[in-house]
Order: structure tokens, then C-alpha cells, then sequence
């Protein structure tokens, strides 16, 4: 059986031409969708790839633990905190190479500290 017997032998569609052709809205609605579909699936799959913590997390916090001399702590949070992907302030670079009284060093520990989490939580976003 050649094609054109085939063709020759099919009924004619039952619907108006104009109906099955495919129109612009047809094919925003395909996409709006297919947007839909990928949204799922990616709402579906980020639990799976999101990192799971890590040993180096807690190899983190015991690098800067509390028994440290203040200097010693400071430079080590600094460390970490470019690690993560920060960039030291111009003044808490400068208090990492001045010596300075304990008071000073516990506000360029406090707010190394703020820094830190905030780079912790970018960083599990």
C-alpha cells in the first residue's frame, strides 16, 4: 500500500482546520506550563542538593572556640570569614595587624562574629 492510497483511504478530521492549527496562545500556554513543570521539579529536587553539612563545619567552629587568646581567635575568624567568601573591612583588616587594648578586640570580635554568620547564612542559602 503506497502513501497516497493510505491518505486516499483516511476520513476527513472532524474538527475545523482552524482549531487544530497551533496559535500563539496555544504555545504560551505549552510554555506557561513547561514553567510550571520545571518550578515543580526544582522545588521537588533542592532539598536533595542542598550540601549537607560537613565535618569542615564543625572543624570551623572548634577553630575559633572561646579558649583561644582574643588575638589568636580574631585571626582565625578572619581566616574563615574570607574562606567563606568575605572580604574583610579595611578597619578589622587593620585591627588584625595593630596591637590593640582587650576592649578594642572584643568589638572587632563582636562584629567579626556578626559578619561571620551572615556569611554562614549566604552561604546555605
Amino acid at each position: 500500500m503506497t502513501p497516497e492510497i493510505a491518505a486516499a483511504d483516511l476520513h476527513p478530521p472532524r474538527l475545523p482546520e482552524s482549531f487544530a492549527a497551533l496559535h500563539a496562545s496555544d504555545m504560551l500556554a505549552a510554555l506557561g506550563i513547561g514553567l510550571l513543570l520545571a518550578t515543580l521539579i526544582h522545588l521537588a529536587l533542592r532539598p536533595a542538593a542542598k550540601p549537607a553539612r560537613t565535618d569542615r563545619d564543625h572543624d570551623d567552629n572548634a577553630l575559633i572556640s572561646d579558649d583561644l587568646s582574643a588575638p589568636e581567635r580574631l585571626s582565625r575568624r578572619a581566616a574563615l570569614f574570607t574562606r567563606l567568601g568575605g572580604r574583610l573591612p579595611p578597619d578589622l583588616r587593620d585591627s588584625l595587624y595593630r596591637s590593640q587594648s582587650p576592649e578594642q578586640l572584643r568589638r572587632a570580635d563582636e562584629r567579626l562574629d556578626r559578619l561571620l554568620g551572615e556569611a554562614r547564612r549566604r552561604r546555605r542559602r
